[in-house]
């Protein structure tokens, strides 16, 4: 598993960071600050949110298993893989946008989150920077629907590969268009908007993939990129690695000790 890790990792390397250079949105220092705690997440979290999020998504179905509808896993089952792939990824999307739309609007949920909303300069590296039990719940819960309706494994492990992807270039500091297709997949324009640090753009475009989901539930931001003025949080966040791993249990502890 390492080795697929440092394999991905130079692979995104190769192809982002020329890109970023290349067609920035931004001018960011290519030794921004925090660029070694994003390096951190992206290989050592790694571990614990794959265990973590394989656990959520077992349990989950162990739960669900009783109320399997067999003619629709039947039906998912012979679907070609071009055909089942759209559907895994609107259905994991649903998934996606309420936990992740939890994860602002829940306090202690936020805590876990708000490591990630800490960003303050967004690239491709800074997309890793999310707490593993955040990023484990995300994709756990978000697995639970597509693994209970039977989903081939390859494509569950092509949507993984896309997502990957996708996350990255969303954060990235690439300046990219998708034109009309930007209410169909998710651009980096739109993303940027999610981590804006300002009250207009406060819990908008939760979805991780189709905006249309946003736009559905009453989500979707979009303005002028211009007036996109500053990335991060409010919330007080550490910066180094270890600090924000134990950041949402020191809030436990102090709401604990208030009580």
């Amino acid at each position: 598993m390492l080795y697929d890790i440092i394999i991905r990792f130079f692979t995104m390397l190769v192809v982002f960071t020329p890109l970023e250079l290349l067609f920035p949105r931004r001018n960011i220092a290519i030794n921004r600050k925090h660029r070694i705690t994003d390096l951190l997440y992206i290989f050592v979290a790694v571990f614990p949110i794959a265990l973590l999020t394989v656990l959520i998504t077992t349990v989950g179905t162990l739960i669900l298993s009783p109320f399997e509808i067999h003619y629709v896993k039947n039906w998912i089952a012979e679907l070609p893989i071009w055909a089942s792939l759209p559907l895994l990824i609107l259905i994991a999307d649903v998934g996606y946008y309420w936990v992740h739309r939890a994860h602002h609007e829940i306090p202690a949920l936020w805590r876990l989150h708000s490591i990630h909303h800490s960003i303050e300069e967004l690239d491709w590296m800074a997309a890793h920077r999310v707490h593993p039990i955040d990023q484990g719940l995300t994709r756990g819960i978000s697995l639970i629907p597509v693994a209970w309706l039977g989903f081939d494994n390859a494509a569950v492990l092509l949507w993984g590969t896309v997502f990957s992807f996708h996350s990255m270039l969303k954060h990235s500091n690439i300046k990219v268009n998708f034109g009309p297709l930007r209410w169909i997949l998710i651009e980096p324009a739109y993303h940027h908007w999610h981590h804006a640090n300002q009250r207009e753009a406060f819990n908008k475009n939760y979805a991780g993939q189709l905006p249309i989901l946003d736009l559905l539930f009453g989500t979707a931001f979009m303005k002028g990129e211009s007036t996109l003025v500053r990335y991060g949080t409010d919330t007080k966040v550490p910066d180094n690695f270890i600090g924000q791993l134990s950041h949402p249990i020191r809030y436990l502890q102090r709401k604990h000790s208030e009580n």
